[in-house]
């Protein structure tokens, strides 16, 4: 917290010392403060990326509750940084066009490794955060050309979606997760990605169910008791 306070003061010099009458007033700060980042899952790297989105938006010294949402809209423009490569990583494993927003999204999801085409948001968050930012050195690193897709057929008695399908469903719902937020959902979340979805989960590829049943159940929306099997299950193409 003493870090965080001289790193408050030197981004706004004077003004934000001036709050402070006396050791008293910085104690008191330092233990709302920390009381706060802990009841929200506040981390020291989501501190960090929050300094960066105070200094980008506040001209002047942010309330707790301010500096609290800079911190969670980094982490919300990193969970969409997430969808993209996810999304990637399936159109270039698939043998399909790809299209990555700069070589730092690829060499994220590299770090991650596999477990991106196979695992949720939920699960990877703190492997995704520290592969981000050990990225930032990587943005003008090439990105490698994409090793033929091997070639595999279903199992006896199953049948699979077409790949291209399957990525161009991705891509729908990686669209609709970055479109613009609705009102109608909690603190402005659009969720209407996931309607189709949970009406007719089987329409679907296995991870967009699963991304959208996690999404509804972290706002408290009603999931069908189709869509909530997938709550928690590994991950595989939908049949």
């Amino acid at each position: 917290m003493t870090h965080l306070y001289n790193r408050l003061d030197g981004m706004y010099p004077n003004i934000w010392r001036a709050n402070f009458k006396g050791a008293a007033a910085i104690d008191s700060w330092e233990k709302a403060w920390a009381e706060a980042f802990d009841e929200d899952g506040i981390s020291m790297q989501m501190v960090a990326d929050g300094l960066r989105a105070c200094r980008a938006r506040h001209d002047m010294p942010p309330s707790l509750p301010q500096f609290i949402k800079c911190c969670r809209a980094t982490d919300d423009d990193q969970e969409k940084a997430f969808y993209i490569a996810a999304d990637q990583m399936v159109r270039r494993h698939a043998g399909q066009p790809e299209l990555w927003p700069s070589p730092r999204h690829f060499w994220a999801a590299q770090r991650v490794g596999g477990d991106m085409q196979h695992l949720s948001w939920r699960d990877l968050a703190g492997r995704w955060r520290a592969a981000w930012e050990q990225s930032a050195a990587d943005v003008s690193r090439p990105i490698p050309a994409a090793a033929p897709p091997e070639q595999s057929l279903p199992a006896p008695g199953r049948t699979t979606r077409n790949e291209a399908d399957v990525s161009r469903m991705l891509s729908e719902a990686r669209d609709q997760v970055l479109a613009p937020r609705a009102s109608k959902y909690p603190a402005g979340v659009d969720l209407s990605w996931t309607e189709k979805i949970n009406d007719a989960p089987r329409n679907w590829p296995t991870i967009s169910c699963r991304y959208a049943a996690e999404a509804r159940a972290k706002y408290n929306l009603p999931v069908s008791d189709t869509l909530r099997k997938f709550l928690g299950k590994p991950q595989e193409v939908a049949a």
